[in-house]
């Protein structure tokens, strides 16, 4: 390789993995705007927050006393919502780049904990 090629492959590979950086956080911010379209109708003060959880900071939709009044029916609503509005840039980034499929078991792994309480709700039902 030449040094132009090798500046150019060096270029490439620092622009798909920004590029996969900005597809993974548009997918967390989607995934919590999911749920929060879904909360308002019940919470109407509820928001998109920062919190500290378990010693770290987490982007959540609502606190806790907004998820309080929600049926099981709506509580399902909300997780589905969320985890499927935040495979949207995933899933169209994947269309164009094929490394974008790389993003599909990162979100699911970021998504545990609703899969977790949606399985839950599935089976109380």
């Amino acid at each position: 390789m030449t040094g132009i090629e090798y500046y150019f492959f060096f270029l490439d590979a620092v622009i798909m993995i920004a590029l996969l950086f900005l597809v993974y956080i548009s997918a967390i911010f989607l995934h919590e705007a999911g749920h929060l379209l879904v909360l308002r109708k019940n919470a109407k003060k509820a928001r998109i927050n920062f919190d500290k959880i378990a010693g770290k900071w987490k982007l959540c939709a609502g606190k806790e006393e907004d998820y309080l009044n929600l049926s099981d029916k709506e509580l399902k609503r909300v997780y589905k919502m969320g985890i499927i509005f935040g495979l949207f840039p995933i899933a169209l980034y994947s269309i164009v780049n094929v490394w974008g499929l790389v993003l599909f078991p990162l979100y699911l792994g970021g998504c545990s904990s609703d899969l977790k309480r949606l399985r839950e709700l599935i089976k109380r039902s």
